[in-house]
């Protein structure tokens, strides 16, 4: 079932950007409150779900302890680089390395009760989103779900709280985030529901998750531990000029954290339900 597969992820994929990836997972789990969306039914002892863009594997792992052994758990990601060491694994999750905007295996198809979708945002365009929606529904049963998960990127705003002053740095970085790669799809997250829908899904719900204040600083974090990773990427490419500037902007952002800005952004999560027919 692994293959070797392009990798068209931005970032470098070293440790420290499995941990960034492992960070963003506490965040979000604190500020939705699950794993797996309360609307999908979980109690079946022979659940079968798919994590489709794994990464580091936190969610699908903490997912394996919290369901029974005889649940299954399949992860996939295009690369296997960040993926926890197999002696760790329990024995009711499996990693895979697979593309999934191609084909899944057919033994497969239509096997899956759930399937789980996150943080594709820089890698989604206008022309890929509807033919990944239509791959992802091909694993799953007739009448599974769909979960997706995704910060709205047009919701990016900055915020001082009852302070007030201006914040050039986070402004500029607010504009990064909200457009990084120039022919990715941004504003995805926004009409997912409506995606859903055009691809043949039952709409379930379609929730959103404001950044709480008392999880603000913490997603400044992961705002801070993003740039940087993308910095190690741009240096891992020789481009050390625009590195240079990226830093000294990092270095800008990190400074109006402090006096008290910081960034405001929703979440949300996507439900959608595989027809029975």
């Amino acid at each position: 079932m692994s293959q070797p597969v392009k990798d068209n992820y931005i970032f470098s994929r070293s440790e420290a950007d499995a941990i960034r990836l492992n960070y963003i997972h506490w965040l979000s789990i604190r500020l939705c409150g699950f794993l797996v969306h309360p609307s999908i039914p979980k109690e079946s002892p022979n659940l079968r779900v798919a994590d489709v863009g794994a990464g580091s594997g936190i969610w699908a792992m903490e997912l394996a302890h919290e369901l029974p052994r005889t649940a299954r758990i399949d992860a996939f990601d295009n690369s296997d680089s960040q993926f926890p060491a197999t002696a760790w694994v329990p024995p009711n999750l499996h990693f895979w390395t697979h593309d999934c905007f191609k084909p899944f295996a057919e033994d497969l198809l239509g096997k899956f009760d759930v399937v789980n979708v996150r943080f594709f945002v820089t890698i989604i365009t206008p022309q890929t989103l509807p033919p990944l929606i239509q791959n992802l529904t091909t694993l799953l049963k007739p009448g599974g779900y769909l979960q997706w998960y995704e910060p709205d990127m047009g919701t990016t705003t900055v915020t001082t709280g009852s302070l007030s002053f201006n914040t050039p740095a986070v402004d500029k970085l607010v504009s990064i985030m909200k457009k990084p790669i120039p022919n990715a799809d941004h504003s995805f997250a926004a009409t997912l529901d409506q995606s859903f829908v055009h691809q043949g899904l039952e709409l379930v719900t379609f929730d959103r998750y404001p950044m709480r204040d008392t999880l603000r600083p913490f997603f400044c974090h992961t705002q801070i531990m993003t740039y940087e990773a993308l910095c190690e990427k741009l240096e891992q490419q020789g481009m050390l000029e625009p590195v240079k500037a990226a830093r000294e902007h990092l270095q800008e952002v990190k400074d109006e954290f402090q006096k008290g800005a910081a960034v405001a952004q929703e979440f949300v999560c996507c439900i959608g339900r595989k027809g029975t027919a």
